[in-house]
C-alpha cells in the first residue's frame, strides 16, 4: 500500500543556512496576526491539557479499580472516539468554518476542565461521577482528535509553501 503513494513534485529551494530559514519563518509568523493568535490558542490549550492530565488519573483509578484490562479497553474506546472526531475534521471545518472550529475546540477542552477537577476531589456521588467522567473524557478525546488537524489546516491555508515547514515547526515549538 505504501508503494502506491507518490510524493508530489514541488520545487524546493534549500535555504542558505538555518538562521536565515528561522528568521524568514519568524517574519512570516509575526507578520500575520491570525497565525500568532492560532499559535497562542494552541499554547493555552496545551497548558490546559497538561494540567488536566494531573486530575485524570484519580478519576480513571476510581473507575477501573485496578482492572487494567478494563483500563485498556477504556483508553482504546476513547482513542476510537478521537479517531472518529479527527476523521470528521473536514466536515467540521466546512460547517463551522475556521473560527467556529476553534470555538468548538475551545469548548471541548475548557468546559470539561472544571468538571474533571471536581471529579478528582470527589464532589459528585459515585453514579453521577461516573456519568460526568465519561462525558468529560469523551469530550476531551473529541478535542484530541480535532485540535491538531484544525490548527494545522488553518496554518497551512495562511502560510506560503516555501515557509510552511519552518512556521509549523515554530508553532510546534511553542506549543510543547
Amino acid at each position: 500500500l505504501t508503494l502506491t503513494f507518490r510524493e508530489p513534485t514541488v520545487h524546493r529551494v534549500p535555504s542558505t543556512n538555518m538562521f536565515v530559514q528561522i528568521r524568514a519563518g519568524m517574519r512570516t509568523t509575526l507578520a500575520n496576526r491570525q497565525i500568532v493568535l492560532v499559535i497562542v490558542f494552541q499554547v493555552i490549550v496545551t497548558v490546559v491539557t497538561y494540567v488536566m492530565a494531573f486530575f485524570r488519573p484519580a478519576f480513571i483509578a476510581d473507575l477501573v479499580q485496578d482492572d487494567y484490562l478494563l483500563m485498556g479497553f477504556g483508553y482504546a474506546a476513547f482513542a476510537c472516539i478521537a479517531a472518529l472526531a479527527g476523521h470528521s475534521m473536514r466536515r467540521i471545518l466546512e460547517r463551522l468554518g475556521e473560527s467556529g472550529a476553534l470555538v468548538l475546540t475551545y469548548f471541548l477542552v475548557f468546559a470539561p476542565f472544571g468538571l474533571v477537577y471536581l471529579l478528582s476531589i470527589g464532589v459528585f456521588e459515585p453514579a453521577t461521577a461516573l456519568a460526568v467522567g465519561l462525558v468529560t473524557q469523551a469530550s476531551f478525546y473529541v478535542f484530541l482528535g480535532v485540535e491538531v488537524p484544525v490548527v494545522t489546516t488553518i496554518l497551512n491555508r495562511r502560510i506560503p509553501s516555501s515557509e510552511r515547514a519552518t512556521v509549523l515547526a515554530i508553532a510546534s515549538f511553542f506549543s510543547t
